[in-house]
Parts: C-alpha cells; sequence; structure tokens
C-alpha cells in the first residue's frame, strides 16, 4: 500500500481537530510535566496495560529473525522490507484523525519501537516525500518548506493518544516524537521536557539523547526562523 501524498485535509477535519487538539495538548503538558496522579494520559483502568506490554513482547519476538522461517533471497528480502515499511507508514498515516481500537494502538506502538520504521514515520508527520536528501534533511529540521501543521497537531493528538495506553517502559519513542514535534514548533522548553520524560521512561535512550543534545546548542528547526513557515496556533490555513 503507498502512503497518501500530501497532507491536505478537509475543513471539517480541521475544525474538529482544533478542539481536540487544545484537550490533547493539556493532556500532554501535564504529562511532561509528571505525568502524575491525577493526569489525563495515565492509562484507564479498563485497559490493562500488563496484556498491553505482553503483545509488545510478542511483536518485537516476531519482527526478529527466525531460525525456522524460509530463507528469502537478498533482493527477495529487500523488496519484502520495503513493502512492510510502506504498509506501516500508511497505517500510521491513516491513523491520523482517528481513535484507534486497541489491536490498531498496539501496532501503532510496536512501529515506534522499530529505530528505522521510528524515523520514517516521524519525517512523515513533517514532510512524506519519498527521496532520502529530502527525508535526512526533515529528520534535521534543515528542509525549509513549510509544513501542513494541522496536520502535525494532528499527530500530537494521536501520539497523546497513544501515550495513554503505552506502559511506562515502552513510552520513550513516543515522548521523543512529541519532543521533535515541539521543537519543530519552536517550544524549545515543553521539547526539553517531552525529552526528559523520554530518558525518564528509558535512561540512556539514543534518540532522545540526540535530540536534547541538538536543543542545547540551541538549534532552531528552519521551519520556526521563517515567519511564512513557522507555526502559529490556531492559523494554519
Amino acid at each position: 500500500m503507498a502512503v497518501k501524498a500530501g497532507y491536505r485535509l478537509g475543513e471539517t477535519f480541521r475544525l474538529h481537530q482544533k478542539r481536540r487538539f487544545a484537550q490533547s495538548e493539556c493532556s500532554a503538558l501535564r504529562c511532561a510535566s509528571g505525568c502524575g496522579q491525577g493526569s489525563s494520559v495515565a492509562p484507564p483502568a479498563d485497559r490493562s496495560t500488563t496484556s498491553f506490554a505482553a503483545v509488545l513482547r510478542i511483536i518485537r519476538a516476531r519482527s526478529g529473525p527466525s531460525s525456522t522461517a524460509p530463507q528469502a533471497s537478498p533482493a527477495g528480502k529487500k523488496q519484502r522490507g520495503r513493502g512492510q515499511l510502506l504498509d506501516h507508514r500508511a497505517a500510521w498515516y491513516e491513523a491520523v484523525g482517528t481513535q484507534p481500537d486497541e489491536a490498531a494502538t498496539i501496532q501503532l506502538v510496536s512501529y515506534l519501537q522499530v529505530k528505522a520504521l521510528r524515523d520514517r514515520i516521524m519525517a512523515d508527520m513533517i514532510n512524506p516525500a519519498e527521496d532520502e536528501g529530502t527525508y535526512r534533511a526533515v529528520f534535521m529540521g534543515q528542509h525549509p518548506e513549510r509544513p501542513d501543521w494541522s496536520r502535525v497537531d494532528a499527530c500530537e493528538v494521536l501520539l497523546v493518544q497513544l501515550l495513554a495506553y503505552t506502559p511506562a517502559a515502552d513510552r520513550a519513542p513516543l515522548f521523543s516524537a512529541l519532543g521533535w514535534l515541539a521543537w519543530y514548533k519552536g517550544k524549545g522548553s515543553l521539547a526539553a521536557a517531552y525529552l526528559a520524560k523520554a530518558l525518564e521512561s528509558e535512561p540512556g535512550y539514543r534518540l532522545a539523547e540526540l535530540l536534547d543534545e541538538m536543543l542545547r546548542t540551541g538549534l532552531l528547526a528552519k521551519t520556526a526562523t521563517n515567519a511564512s513557515t513557522a507555526y502559529k496556533r490556531g492559523n494554519h490555513s
């Protein structure tokens, strides 16, 4: 399944997402400052994080090499891997703006546990371009084109929704992605808070460490340095 091109969403979706984003950003702010008792992003009582964690472990085990699986040729493995990458990216793209059920939530969170897939999904939140040069520039915040900020807001909403059902030990990729998006928006303090939560969830988590180092150097995303491309909450036209 190919990833859909472009990030333009309908006006009805935009209005709905603005309301949801305002609520979810408040939850995320509380979570970044502690995720403690009373936070609306704590896992609900009717959802078992123990079983969720068990399923995540099974998915990870299945994603590793299998001694009993038939060995495909290098070309076959590469083609199959690319097809899976596109499928997983498409699943994330299509989940934005929805409220995933438990099965979908487990899958979406599990994709972020895979380094290369995590990075590609994060870049897609800003720009889904396929060429390697643009992908690298986007991931490093050096791509000058204006993102679809309504789409970015919707990605944040989805990340916060998933965070609510993710065991604490598996939250580092989600907090890192939220920190990266906050950095893209020019919200350095919020980005730092998210990255601190990522490192609290998993000490030594390399992506969070690298993003935190980048933040400390004062490096800004190119979009944040230009008034025509910078994030302006509530004005994404």
